[in-house]
């Protein structure tokens, strides 16, 4: 069984029936003479996770009602998905997709990538080690901690085999990383 999907204090009763990933790459084409173009590449762009997902039983609308308090928070966080690696991201919609009824509610989401809040992370990680010892901060990803002290992810896990589950760290946790 996958565990449960989460966003800052939101778990999901049970994980959206559709979730989807999409990378892209920013081109522009340019024309030239002779009726020819030349495309030029522009670099990657943030990763967008979109999916859909239902609320079902007595509690439906309840659940609905604590995912919009959810969104309506400012700033990022970190999205744990059950088989895709935690990320520091933005909820950056979130759509009912029919109307509710108090025992079914269906919706539809999308997250965006946000490498600032990582990017920030990573600048301000050596400060926070004391010892061989990181304490997790709001935002940080076990990914993240292990690139800012220069290791992979599996050298970093096998540092700590109290973590069971890298992609569940809590803030204030502590990771050894020397």
């Amino acid at each position: 069984m996958l565990s449960a999907m989460r966003y800052k204090d939101f778990i999901w009763p049970h994980n959206p029936r559709t979730f989807h990933v999409l990378w892209q790459r920013r081109v522009a084409v340019l024309d030239a003479p002779g009726g020819r173009f030349h495309v030029q590449e522009l670099g990657k762009t943030c990763r967008i996770l979109r999916g859909e997902g239902e609320f079902c039983g007595a509690t439906a609308y309840a659940d609905f009602e604590r995912l919009v308090r959810t969104f309506r928070q400012d700033g990022a966080g970190t999205l744990v998905h059950p088989i895709w690696h935690s990320d520091a991201m933005y909820f950056t919609r979130l759509e009912l997709t029919q109307e509710p009824r108090q025992d079914y509610v269906a919706y539809a989401f999308e997250f965006t990538e946000t490498r600032g809040i990582l990017g920030k992370a990573l600048q301000g990680m050596s400060s926070s080690v004391r010892e061989g010892v990181y304490r997790v901060k709001p935002g940080d990803t076990f990914w993240s901690i292990a690139a800012a002290h220069g290791m992979g992810t599996e050298t970093l896990l096998q540092m700590n085999p109290q973590i069971t589950n890298p992609n569940l760290l809590s803030t204030g946790q502590e990771v050894r990383v020397g």
